[in-house]
């Protein structure tokens, strides 16, 4: 990537951080309304699961 798309790519974050709790939400609505098979892969701690989510995803984004 370059420096440019780097910078992109975290600025976009940012601006969706302080909703992580509802993006991930999201995230895994779309996700089970496409495959609800997959559900049974994930506790029934969606919540935690979410803050795992989306703690990788941080993690991800800072490290480029």
């Amino acid at each position: 990537m370059t420096h440019t798309q780097i910078a992109l790519v975290q600025s976009t974050f940012a601006t969706i951080a302080p909703q992580a709790d509802t993006v991930a939400t999201l995230f895994y609505s779309r996700l089970f309304d496409l495959d609800p098979s997959l559900k049974r892969m994930f506790s029934s701690d969606m919540t935690e699961q979410g803050r795992k989510l989306t703690t990788m995803l941080a993690l991800a984004v800072n490290s480029l």
